[in-house]
């Protein structure tokens, strides 16, 4: 399933708006990164600056999610690189495209990461 979200600053490069896909074996991040930073002409000269990008994090390497608070509206993933740094991705998913109030977006994505990261826990465990 997709969601469309907006990239918060974190460890994980991804500016601006992009998608993250619900895939049964892993998350699939597709934003915008930066090829080099020019500070505020980065913000003006996006389609010149920036190159559009795709990442897969696999279930397996998630170490910890924060679903959103009463304070912040932001989703917050933390996973494992091969090389073993700690990376933390933040976004928070557009809810205007609702057909009824009671589909959030929000609550959906966490809804089935949570399912997914359950299973991958399951598979790691035993």
């Amino acid at each position: 399933m997709k969601f469309d979200v907006t990239y918060l600053r974190s460890d994980f490069n991804f500016k601006g708006e992009g998608e993250v896909f619900v895939n049964d074996t892993a998350l699939i991040c597709k934003g915008n990164i930066p090829k080099f930073n020019l500070g505020f002409l980065s913000t003006i000269y996006q389609k010149v600056l920036y190159v559009s990008t795709t990442r897969t994090i696999p279930y397996a390497i998630i170490l910890q999610y924060k679903k959103p608070g009463a304070l912040s509206n932001a989703h917050v993933i933390t996973y494992r690189l091969p090389n073993g740094k700690k990376v933390t991705i933040k976004f928070e998913i557009f809810d205007f495209r609702m057909t009824k109030p009671e589909e959030r977006h929000s609550e959906m994505f966490t809804s089935q990461l949570e399912e997914y990261l359950a299973v991958a826990q399951s598979f790691i465990g035993s």
